[in-house]
């Protein structure tokens, strides 16, 4: 092989590495204006954020909610009530991988608080772990009957976990379970209408 066929393969190979590494900072440009999640702008600095809690997405508002229920947690780590409220913000927060660290806390600390099950149950459902979701379900019901957590448990067995005659057989009980309203009815024995 001569001086210039050695020449001309790594002019080559540098023309190759070259467009790849153009392609690739386009692309990453390109996903990165197309997903702007990714990027969190914030004004405050990084040992603040971690000190108020915007770091991990929490409101940076020390009169939220949130944020108070939080301060009470670092004088009383173990105060179920405060755990169980959390869970339920960040439900409603749509945030279920939050929500389950806090139920999860709350059943640690008081493992037969049947809201701390509920809301555990609500965020796994949310993130598509509909058998972990009936687990939590069914550990309540054991605690506790109630008309609604039969009737969730009755939906998640029926369209969530292709058991439909464990799922109907649910429904049928919360039709006698504490806590049946009139509109809970009226949606179960719609449910039950279905074939």
């Amino acid at each position: 092989m001569t001086n210039k066929s050695v020449y001309k393969s790594h002019g080559s190979l540098r023309l190759v590495l070259g467009a790849g590494l153009i392609l690739m900072l386009g692309s990453a440009c390109l996903y990165l204006t197309e997903h702007p999640s990714l990027v969190v702008h914030t004004s405050q600095t990084a040992g603040s954020q971690a000190a108020s809690g915007s770091a991990a997405g929490v409101s940076a508002d020390a009169s939220s909610p949130i944020m108070q229920l939080m301060q009470h947690l670092q004088h009383d780590p173990n105060d179920v009530d405060t755990l169980v409220k959390l869970a339920d913000l960040f439900l409603h927060q749509d945030d279920p991988v939050r929500a389950e660290n806090f139920a999860l806390r709350a059943k640690e600390v008081a493992p037969d608080n049947v809201e701390a099950l509920y809301l555990l149950a609500i965020a796994r459902h949310q993130q598509q772990r509909h058998a972990e979701a009936a687990a939590s379900l069914e550990a309540a019901l054991a605690i506790k009957d109630s008309a609604d957590m039969r009737y969730s448990l009755g939906v998640l067995y029926i369209y969530f976990l292709n058991q439909p005659d464990k799922g109907r057989a649910m429904l049928q009980a919360a039709l006698t379970a504490p806590g049946l309203s009139e509109s809970l009815k009226a949606h179960i024995q719609a449910e039950l209408a279905k074939k």
